[in-house]
């Protein structure tokens, strides 16, 4: 067993779309008091993945499963045409949430985009646009996450390759390359082995 510790540096913004259950406004008979428009404007902050301090961080599952997509994009070979990938994806975890430095919940900005109503990307959609409020970490957000590596037989650049291309072809959050988006790409700005 090996641990990489790398730090990441983002260069693109960060958005967060996390499902939230946040209780509606109701008024005294206990229907609706706000338009959805303005349900998301209030709870916009419940999108982010915050910690008890207020931190924001990366679910280590957003960074793991980044990786395992970008897999696809190294030609190592294993084996005849077999490549690391399975490798990769059983033996690589991320425990712990990979917090963003000095990023605090009531630090983050929001922007409000038209998006469909139905939520399907806008070449599928039959619904209208309608505005929606989401939380924005503009580039250059750094943060470190630790990656223990089970399996010993899987090489140490499988495993670096697999990060740095997760941060330029899959990324992370909303909005993210491998969805067709702009945002959520990062560079791996050092990396530690023990």
């Amino acid at each position: 067993m090996r641990t990489l510790i790398v730090k990441l540096e983002g260069t693109t913004p960060l958005s967060f779309s996390r499902y939230h259950n946040e209780p509606w406004k109701t008024n005294a008979t206990g229907s609706k008091a706000e338009t959805h428009e303005e349900y998301d404007k209030r709870t916009w902050r419940s999108k982010l993945h915050v910690l008890d301090d207020g931190s924001v961080y990366i679910p280590p599952m957003a960074l793991k499963g980044a990786m395992e997509g970008a897999a696809a994009y190294n030609p190592t070979k294993k084996k005849g045409s077999a490549t690391w990938t399975r490798n990769l994806t059983a033996s690589v975890v991320i425990q712990d949430p990979i917090v963003l430095d000095a990023v605090k919940v009531k630090d983050v900005e929001s922007e409000t985009l038209p998006m469909t109503s139905d939520g399907k990307p806008s070449r599928f959609s039959k619904g209208s646009r309608v505005p929606r409020t989401f939380p924005l970490i503009r580039s250059g957000w750094k943060t470190s996450a630790t990656l223990i590596v089970l399996d010993d037989t899987l090489p140490q650049t499988v495993v670096e390759q697999a990060i740095g291309d997760a941060g330029v072809f899959v990324g992370i959050g909303r909005w993210r390359a491998e969805n067709r988006g702009l945002y959520g790409r990062f560079r791996v700005v050092s990396k530690k082995w023990s």
